[in-house]
Formats: C-alpha cells, sequence, structure tokens
C-alpha cells in the first residue's frame, strides 16, 4: 500500500520545516534509505531519507515551501525498486558468503546493505551540501569564511556559529597594514533641527514620544536600501537592535527582542558625550559615529567601512542619501 512520507520533526520545538531541494523525482524509484529531500530547519539543514521501497507517485509541496511537521509531502507508492546483485544471489550463496572470512576493507567489493560511512566532501562544488544551520551561514558569509574549511577540523556535522568561531581563530588575522589599506571613512557635518522637529511633530501626531534611536535606524536602513535592514545602535545608555523594513512608519519602529544575530550597520550615538570617534578593533560591520558639532544644533557623522563590505560608490552614496534625510525628513517618505 501507498506509503506518506510526513515532514519530520527534526527538533523539539520545531513546527514547520522548509524543503530545500528534492533529490528524488516524481516517477523515481526509491529504497529505504536513499535521501529524499533536504529540510531546512532552525537548527541546520538535513537530509530526510526513504523509508519505504517503491516509486514516487507523488510530490505535493515543491523546492521552497515551508510545510507544518505531520503534513504529508509525498507519497512512494507500490512498483519496482531498482535491484541490486545481493537480490539476485541466492539464499544458499549467501549464507557461504557469510562464512566466509573477512577480508580487509580495502579489498571488499560494495556492499549494498552495508555501507561504509561518507566522509563529508570539501570540493568547494559540493561545499554547500554541508550540514550547517541557517544562522551560521549568514553568518559565514557576514565574516567571508569558507564553509568547506568547517569539515578539515575533524568534527562532524551539524555545524554552528560557534564552530566559525573556533574555525576563526584558527584562521591568520590580517596584518594591521593590510587592515588600514582596506579601510574607507567618510564625514559630514549637519543641521540636526529637523531631526527635532520631526521627532516633535511624531510625539504630538501619535500622543507618545518617539526615541531618536528609532529615528536614526529608519533613516539609516532606507538609505542602505535592498529590504529589511536589521541597525545596532550603541548609546551611553547601552545597546539596541531596530528591525526596519521598507515602508514601516517611524511610530512603527521599535527595539527587536532578539539582539544576537548580525546586523547591516552599528551605530555609536556620542552626541550626548564629550566623545567625538570611536573605532573598535577591525570593524567587521560598517560603522557610524554621531558626534557633537561645533554648534548646539550641529552633528558630524563619521562611516567606516571596509572595502569588502561596501565599495566606494555605494559607500558614498549611502552617506549622502542619509544626510539628505536629516536635512530634509519628508525624503524619507517618498
Amino acid at each position: 500500500m501507498p506509503h506518506h512520507v510526513i515532514m519530520p520533526a527534526l527538533g523539539m520545538n520545531q513546527i514547520t520545516g522548509k524543503i530545500i531541494t528534492w533529490l528524488k523525482g516524481k516517477g523515481d524509484s526509491v529504497r529505504v534509505g536513499d535521501p529524499l529531500m533536504e529540510v531546512e530547519t532552525d537548527k541546520a539543514i538535513v537530509e530526510v531519507e526513504a523509508q519505504a521501497s517503491g516509486v514516487l507517485t507523488e510530490v505535493r509541496h515543491a523546492a521552497g515551501s515551508e510545510v507544518p511537521v505531520g503534513h504529508v509531502v509525498a507519497v512512494i507508492g507500490d512498483g519496482a525498486a531498482p535491484l541490486v546483485f545481493s537480490d539476485l544471489a541466492a539464499p544458499a550463496e549467501q549464507a557461504k558468503a557469510v562464512e566466509k572470512r573477512p577480508v580487509p576493507i580495502e579489498q571488499r567489493p560494495a556492499a549494498p546493505i552495508e555501507q561504509e560511512p561518507r566522509e563529508p566532501s570539501i570540493a568547494p562544488a559540493t561545499a554547500g551540501r554541508l550540514l550547517v544551520s541557517p544562522k551560521a551561514r549568514k553568518e559565514a558569509a557576514r565574516r567571508g569564511i569558507d564553509l568547506s574549511r568547517l569539515a578539515t577540523r575533524g568534527k562532524g556535522p551539524p555545524y554552528h556559529v560557534a564552530d566559525l568561531d573556533e574555525l576563526q581563530k584558527e584562521i591568520p588575522s590580517p596584518t594591521p597594514a593590510s587592515v588600514v589599506a582596506s579601510m574607507m571613512e567618510f564625514g559630514a557635518s549637519i543641521d540636526i533641527e529637523p531631526v527635532l522637529s520631526l521627532a516633535e511633530w511624531i510625539g504630538k501626531e501619535t500622543g507618545k514620544p518617539i526615541a531618536l534611536d528609532a529615528i536614526w535606524a529608519a533613516f539609516a536602513g532606507g538609505s542602505l536600501g535592498g529590504g529589511t535592514r536589521r541597525i545596532r545602535l550603541h548609546t551611553l545608555r547601552g545597546s539596541q537592535v531596530y528591525v526596519v523594513a521598507p515602508y514601516q512608519g517611524l511610530s512603527q519602529i521599535v527595539p527587536a527582542l532578539d539582539t544576537s544575530d548580525a546586523v547591516d550597520l552599528v551605530i555609536h550615538d556620542l552626541s550626548g558625550s564629550r566623545l567625538s570617534r570611536t573605532r573598535i578593533g577591525s570593524e567587521h560591520t560598517p560603522s557610524l559615529t554621531l558626534a557633537a558639532g561645533p554648534s548646539p544644533s550641529k552633528i558630524t557623522l563619521t562611516l567606516l567601512i571596509d572595502q569588502a563590505q561596501l565599495s566606494e560608490p555605494a559607500a558614498m552614496r549611502f552617506l549622502d542619501s542619509l544626510v539628505r534625510r536629516v536635512e530634509s525628513p519628508i525624503r524619507h517618505l517618498l
């Protein structure tokens, strides 16, 4: 009878799973243990194996679908699965084979029933098949770490952010000269009065005050462009992360509850202090510093960024867009 393939629960708190790719197509013959599909959870990407033999008669959810745990994603129907040599051997011959003395591993023929564990591939072409958590993949892209190097450290998958931290300790740090050579710095001096007037107007319209931190995050996220952005803002009062989505109202921007993920920009607001500059180690994320200007209504902006993070023209466009939004907040609404 047909066998229903369901979305498995691969974690204690998992509610859904995302089908990354189908490794078998409709009409393909499958055997027990054959990889059927790759599923992504919040922890890792895992290969799901067939639990029955037959023919894949139905594929109910395409790659990229988010499917609740327990829902049927495919059906394996009755059909002729491909035979291997061991299926054709006579029972007596199989018994004799069992009685034979074992030969060294390197001289044994391929066994269809028990296979040697597959070594993790480290070739660049298959590095994407490593079992790496989505969070670790995103963090590796931000840090510029080759994921294939994880498999060379002797530890098996799945890999997480902690594994990246250990791997990065083994990667030689760039020399100070190379770090300095790759950094770019841009600055501007602007009038803060339009932003203060905007904050006052929003407070009157909504009946509740809006933090300047939220406005800075909104203007910076809009200037970066490219969809939803995460902005981390440091002040003397502490640190907050804001998630800024396109066309989001300024009064709707509030601090995020999850502050652990990577961010697109770090803002150091020193305007309420006597500090004027900041640089913390080698910046892994573009850094924008706000400092008091030559007069009470002026502040200075300093953008420090690595050429690998953003090209020179893109960095200049970002800061120019931000300055224009501050000087004329109506631009942010257009």
